[in-house]
């Protein structure tokens, strides 16, 4: 049976695996690293996809993390997290090293790869170009990003830079996609003060 991830050297090269991708057999994920047609893409073939190029103990983030949490255009580098007191890992030209300091519940495990979480995820994606966060962060909705439980870890990190930055993306995705009535009924409710 063939493994669910195939590179070039899985299949006897570059151009056998060309092959296989123009025929439909293989779908291409990222780089070269593709999956069978008949496995569907998932956030754990996803993030299994980016491994292939990951060194040490860093932490799949940004753009890539949002990637591997609801799919979407596939990043040309992996944003690649390590933490302010780990060994920086090797460069990498597939890979964009970034240091940051991550809390125990801001990184989940995506099919065996480490990947910020998505609330995680969203506070990060916020301090990219507008053009380009709306449109993850849309995606990130799917995924379970809720902008109110985000303000509010954001909160907890009163050093981040680019706060401003991050609060303004939050403000213009709410006027451009404002919560369902349930979500909004739903954190009204969360807001009333609770039997005494």
């Amino acid at each position: 049976m063939l493994p669910e991830l195939l590179s070039p050297a899985d299949v006897g090269g570059l151009v056998p695996w060309r092959a296989l991708c123009r025929d439909g057999a293989l779908v291409p994920l990222w780089n070269l690293v593709a999956h069978r047609a008949t496995v569907p893409a998932s956030p754990e073939l996803r993030a299994r996809a980016l491994a292939t190029v990951l060194r040490g103990h860093v932490v799949v983030g940004g753009t890539s993390a949002a990637w591997v949490h609801c799919g979407g255009p596939p990043p040309r580098r992996v944003t690649a997290v390590h933490q302010a007191h780990a060994h920086r890992p090797w460069p990498d030209p597939a890979v964009r090293t970034v240091q940051a300091s991550l809390l125990a519940d801001e990184v989940v495990d995506v099919g065996g790869v480490r990947v910020t979480s998505v609330r995680r995820t969203g506070l990060d994606v916020a301090r990219e170009d507008p053009s380009i966060a709306l449109a993850w962060l849309a995606r990130l909705t799917r995924a379970g990003f809720d902008v109110r439980s985000a303000r509010l870890a954001l909160e907890r990190r009163p050093r981040w830079h680019e706060r401003n930055r991050i609060r303004a993306t939050l403000d213009a995705f709410e006027r451009v996609y404002p919560p369902r009535a349930d979500v909004r009924r739903a954190a009204a409710a969360s807001a009333l003060p609770g039997p005494r």
